[in-house]
């Protein structure tokens, strides 16, 4: 909260934003996910385009010119998924989170696998990208977007694919909220 009070929100989401140096980003993007503990905070890294910066972020992870970040990636994606797990705890983050494309680079990132398809991407960082996408599934109104990029299919792949507790806990929580009553037409025309 003292971080927020001396108005640091916004230049670590710069930061987010310009930085293409592995110990930047990493210490940036760690800042947000730690600064996001209050709703008040999560609202202002929200104003202050901390969606936008996380999503690229991601982005950066997966750019084959940063070459230099190839050995922070795994520490990088773990902070940007948790970042984005404490921010869509918040009611208006959760209504601005498909606008920025994460739902679909999150199960981008989730699905990332071997020559042999088995899955690359660690279960931390599985458990907070599917709790993200849980969260988000609890707002009645992005229901039908997240059946329309895929969401319900993505699940149940995931189910199969991934055993770990703590990542089942976050996908049944999905499907679950995508089953509501307010969604049920939704969700019954992807199990026709």
């Amino acid at each position: 909260d003292q971080v927020a009070a001396i108005g640091a929100i916004k230049p670590l989401c710069m930061l987010c934003l310009q930085a293409t140096e592995a110990q930047a980003l990493k210490q940036s993007t760690a800042a947000l996910r730690d600064v996001a503990v209050s709703d008040k905070n999560r609202n202002l890294v929200l104003e202050h385009n901390g969606l936008e910066a996380l999503a690229l972020c991601l982005d950066k992870c997966n750019d084959k010119l940063l070459v230099h970040l190839e050995r922070e990636v795994p520490t990088l994606r773990k902070h940007v998924t948790q970042a984005l797990q404490n921010l869509t705890l918040s009611y208006e983050v959760r209504k601005h989170f498909m606008e920025y494309g994460l739902v679909e680079r999150l199960m981008e990132l989730c699905l990332m696998a071997d020559m042999d398809k088995k899955l690359t991407t660690p279960n931390l960082v599985l458990g907070y990208a599917i709790a993200a996408i849980a969260n988000v599934s609890h707002l009645p109104e992005a229901r039908p977007k997240l059946l329309d990029v895929g969401v319900a299919p993505f699940l149940a792949k995931m189910l199969d694919l991934c055993k770990n507790g703590l990542v089942a806990l976050h996908l049944s929580i999905a499907i679950r909220n995508l089953a509501l009553r307010k969604c049920t037409p939704d969700f019954q025309r992807w199990l026709t």
